[in-house]
C-alpha cells in the first residue's frame, strides 16, 4: 500500500492526530507520541533511510500506548 494511502487509512480509522512529542530512539527511527480522536493515546514509529535526503521507509502505529 502506498504511503499516502496508508496515512489516509490511519486518519479515517483514528480521526485527527494531536502531536504530543517526538523522540529519536535510533539514528534512523523517530517515535511520535500522539493523541487520536477515536482511540486516545498512540505512538507512531517512523523508520527512515540514512541518505542525505532521508525518506520514510516504514511506519508503525501502536494504539493505546
Amino acid at each position: 500500500m502506498p504511503l499516502a494511502s496508508r496515512l489516509l487509512a490511519i486518519h479515517q480509522n483514528l480521526g485527527t492526530l494531536k502531536l504530543n512529542g517526538l523522540d529519536q530512539i535510533e539514528p534512523a527511527v523517530v517515535e511520535a507520541s500522539v493523541t487520536t480522536a477515536q482511540e486516545g493515546a498512540a505512538t507512531m514509529k517512523f523508520m527512515l533511510d540514512t541518505s542525505p535526503s532521508p525518506k520514510i521507509k516504514g511506519i508503525q502505529m501502536l494504539v493505546g500506548g
